[in-house]
């Protein structure tokens, strides 16, 4: 992907299947290009076809607290949503709309503008 897709991003959704661990490690890949490049992009790790997990727990590649440990470690909110169901899809945008809004207030209040490669509020809200 072209880095013109996400110059300037506030916000990205990094996902990854659950039922497939290289697909994991390529999410992985994608964090760290935008923690690299964006700097002041908030990230949000999602775990899709939780679906599948409910017809059969065996099909999970990708253990829930290795990765609520690598989100923590990234600093970023991990989901695990099904677009068959709908689980937790709505959660996952509204917790993006919530956090956006929240960072667009707190750089009003403090006029602070943070460029694309700037960290905003130097560990302030997001």
């Amino acid at each position: 992907m072209s880095r013109i897709y996400y110059r300037g991003a506030r916000a990205a959704i990094v996902c990854y299947d659950l039922t497939n661990s290289s697909s994991f490690q390529r999410a992985k890949f994608w964090v760290n290009e935008l923690q690299n490049c964006e700097e002041g992009c908030r990230i949000y790790l999602c775990g899709t076809k939780s679906d599948l997990l409910e017809d059969d727990p065996r099909t999970r590649a990708v253990d829930f607290h290795d990765a609520q440990d690598y989100a923590d470690e990234v600093k970023a909110e991990l989901f695990e949503t099904s677009s068959k169901t709908g689980q937790s899809v709505d959660e996952l945008f509204q917790k993006v709309a919530e956090d956006y809004v929240h960072f667009t207030a707190f750089q009003v209040m403090t006029g602070e503008r943070a460029g694309p490669c700037q960290a905003p509020g130097a560990g302030g809200p997001v």
